[in-house]
């Protein structure tokens, strides 16, 4: 039982710190953004599929793992402690 506790813990510890990865990851997604919105209006011309598709693999990304670290987040807080 303490293997299976201990195992636990050290996935609630990655969890911990895919959350922080993720806060981090959305600056970036609203850096790009920014920059997508800038290239739209026309300053450097056409916006490219690049960033496009950038944007939207950010998007998945983050909708998945901050998925993940809320349902981690809402098992801890039911999980017993021995």
């Amino acid at each position: 039982m303490k293997l299976l506790l201990s195992i636990a813990d050290w996935i609630d510890t990655c969890n911990e710190w895919v959350g922080k990865v993720i806060q981090w990851a959305i600056v970036l997604l609203v850096i790009v953004f920014i920059i997508e919105s800038i290239l739209r209006k026309g300053i450097f011309g056409p916006p490219d599929m690049v960033y496009r598709n950038i944007i939207l693999y950010l998007r998945l990304l983050y909708l998945v793992w901050i998925g993940i670290y809320l349902s981690a987040q809402r098992s801890c807080s039911n999980r017993p402690r021995i």
